[in-house]
């Protein structure tokens, strides 16, 4: 025998004295752990006791026999794609689904006040994520698919994951900006830090930067693209970005999450749930802090056909849709300030006798149901005005009639139920002038 036939079959003496694993990235390994993707051995296997899917190809002697060079062997069929995980994904969803229905249906049937439905939204949410991380918990405990936390060093994973995460909210905040003409971030967000206490900011922190990274991450990536994995790249990255849409329930915004799904599935397979969880953290902490700022800003100045006044930085102008409005601001939780010139045909009536003609007359405006008993006179700035209580949407708002000459300016405040906006409100109407 000579010299190369002999190390042929001492090489092939040792893989056979040694546990061989394939791993589900497709490499051969005699490690503990596979040297192409970092995973642990799933459990040990033998050459001579291979399971039965697999088969030892011709040329390859059984264990006992003459040794060989080693043959890889080949697969008799693929495997069947596995559905566990997609299914515990879809019951996630559909418990989402549930909760923001009834949510909803609290809201609407009992008319919650803003700082109420606030609270009752994020104890709903925090409630919502413990319920899905049991679920998913039961789920991979007894999954043979593993999440891969970290390819490579986790610290470089979670630095990459940072980076990429930041830079993908920072690209979509200033396109949103742009489409709005100021700076936009998300609705939600913007609503818990313009109404919330210093506590409610911490928890909403809390869900979108540590909840929604840690067990969305972990559903979406570690056990339904990890299930998919053996199978293609592209269908793990589809099929968990899908269903990664699905869960925020937002039809309009399906393609803006599945391509966000897409970015963070391919940071899993590549660095693993750490690079990915890192990502998500990233993303959401830039849209609550471009939150804060906007809520928080520092006011500034609106004009328009012979109006203008000093807003807080959470109040943004906006486009009337039926025109007419000569300014239209839009504030905290929905809450507006609508600014309407009227002309009069005949001569200027004070503001007493304007206050005495809503009282005997009435006050007609689409959408306003006003209380003109208590209509009085009151001094701004600009001049003296009438200021009528009145209700929108079954809130608080307030009317007031400047009478100038030629014109009646009309403002309408609707705070929407919002003490951020029946605070702003005092603000806005001291710094309006009115030609």
């Amino acid at each position: 025998m000579t010299l190369k036939e002999r190390l042929a079959a001492r090489y092939a003496e040792d893989l056979r004295e040694t546990d061989v694993w394939r791993c589900s990235c497709g490499a051969a390994n005699v490690m503990t752990r596979c040297g192409s993707c970092g995973r642990r051995m799933p459990a040990e296997v033998a050459f001579a006791d291979l399971p039965p899917a697999y088969e030892v190809p011709a040329g390859v002697p059984p264990a006992g026999a003459a040794p060989q060079p080693w043959t890889s062997w080949t697969p008799h069929e693929p495997p069947k794609p596995p559905t566990r995980m997609t299914r515990t994904a879809l019951i996630a969803v559909g418990l989402g689904a549930v909760t923001q229905a009834v949510v909803w249906m609290l809201n609407r049937t009992h008319s919650l006040e803003p700082t109420v439905s606030i609270r009752f939204s994020l104890l709903v949410t925090l409630g919502f994520y413990g319920v899905v991380a049991l679920l998913v918990a039961a789920r991979s405990s007894g999954s043979e698919h593993r999440p891969v936390w970290s390819s490579g060093h986790p610290a470089v994973g979670a630095l990459v994951g940072a980076g990429v995460g930041t830079g993908v909210a920072l690209a979509v905040l200033a396109l949103l900006s742009a489409v709005s003409g100021h700076l936009a971030t998300d609705a939600f967000a913007t609503i818990v830090v313009s109404e919330g206490t210093v506590g409610r900011i911490i928890v909403m922190g809390v869900i979108v930067v540590v909840c929604a990274p840690l067990i969305e991450e972990w559903l979406f990536r570690g056990l339904v693209a990890e299930s998919l994995r053996d199978h293609g790249r592209s269908r793990a990255l589809l099929v968990s970005a899908a269903l990664f849409s699905l869960w925020h329930l937002r039809l309009a915004a399906f393609r803006y999450y599945f391509l966000l799904g897409l970015l963070l599935g391919a940071l899993y397979l590549k660095r693993g749930l750490i690079a990915s969880m890192s990502a998500h953290a990233a993303f959401n902490g830039t849209a609550l802090v471009a939150a804060v700022v906007l809520a928080h800003a520092a006011p500034h100045t609106f004009a328009a056909s012979g109006v203008s006044l000093q807003a807080p930085g959470a109040w943004q102008r906006v486009e009337s849709k039926t025109g007419g409005l000569d300014l239209a601001l839009r504030g905290p939780s929905g809450s507006e300030f609508v600014v309407i010139k009227g002309d009069l045909p005949g001569p200027t009536p004070t503001a007493d006798q304007l206050a005495a003609a809503v009282r005997a007359r009435g006050l007609p405006l689409p959408g306003v149901t006003p209380d003109v008993a208590t209509a009085s006179v009151v001094s701004l700035p600009t001049g003296r005005a009438v200021k009528v209580d009145a209700e929108v949407k079954g809130h608080k708002a307030v009317i007031l009639g400047v009478p100038k000459e030629g014109h009646i300016w009309t403002v309408v405040v609707a705070t929407a139920g919002s003490p951020r906006a029946a605070r702003d409100a005092g603000q806005l109407l001291d710094s309006i002038q009115l030609d």
